[in-house]
């Protein structure tokens, strides 16, 4: 599997940045007049036009040999969306894409907005609640989330092969741990709890970067696209100076769920 470049910054992308999403309704009329509109899911697309100037030599030529490698629009590669929390469903914790280790059991909490949830561990050893995403390798992402419970407990927050533990007071705190993804593949990011703990949680958050920014609630497909395609048709790349050069990048992903 093919991932897009990150920059030796680890940054995602620059800006300026267009997003752009687009997808197409289909109308029935019956011959009683009767009409009824709905989306078509399988035609869901977001449109990326990325913008880069001062490229080193070596982040030109990794943009240029993924598209080579892709053939153009042809074969599809993995982007992460540098604009969004790449968690699927952080306002349903616990369902669908959520990974639940023995013992971990999650109850939402009331009816506010962001949802909070109840985290418990009822478990012998610790556990963690979380999800396996196709991160790229090398880059620098951000795991945060806020967090109350008793004073002397700990709460861990964990990208992969990386953790930090972070003691609770009592109060409610926001938490984050930075660190980089370190092989291409699957990815665990979760949050972990000892055994016999027990936290109120919301505004879980994964972002390509070095600190939190505010919390966006993570849709149903998440921020990660394993199928994006170039969309042009030749990849023009301008020096600008000695190791420096300037390129427009589009893209196209599908979404999918």
């Amino acid at each position: 599997m093919n991932y897009y470049p990150i920059q030796e910054t680890g940054a995602a992308a620059q800006f300026p940045m267009v997003r752009t999403r687009r997808w197409q309704s289909l109308e029935t009329r019956t011959a009683g007049g009767h009409v009824a509109r709905g989306l078509q899911p399988e035609t869901r697309r977001v449109h990326w036009q990325l913008d880069y100037v001062d490229l080193t030599d070596a982040e030109a030529s990794a943009l240029t040999d993924l598209f080579e490698q892709s053939k153009g629009g042809l074969q599809s590669f993995v982007f992460v969306d540098p604009l969004e929390n790449l968690l699927r469903g952080s306002e349903e914790l616990g369902h669908g894409q959520w990974l639940l280790s023995g013992g971990v059991t999650v109850a939402k909490s009331g009816t506010q907005s962001p949802a909070v949830f109840q985290v418990t561990n009822s478990g012998q050893a610790a556990g963690t609640v979380g999800q396996s995403l196709a991160l790229p390798p090398g880059g620098g992402f951000c795991l945060s989330c806020w967090v109350e419970g008793a004073a002397g407990q700990t709460v861990g927050l964990r990208i992969g092969g990386h953790s930090r533990q972070v003691a609770t007071n009592g109060a409610w705190q926001r938490v984050w741990f930075a660190a980089p993804s370190e092989t291409a593949g699957s990815t665990l990011c979760a949050l972990e709890l000892g055994a016999g703990a027990a936290v109120r949680v919301h505004s879980m958050q994964l972002e390509q970067q070095a600190a939190p920014s505010g919390y966006r609630a993570g849709t149903a497909s998440g921020g990660v696209y394993p199928e994006t395609r170039f969309e042009q048709e030749s990849l023009d790349v301008a020096a600008t100076g000695p190791n420096r050069n300037a390129v427009r990048v589009k893209l196209v992903s599908r979404v999918t769920e």
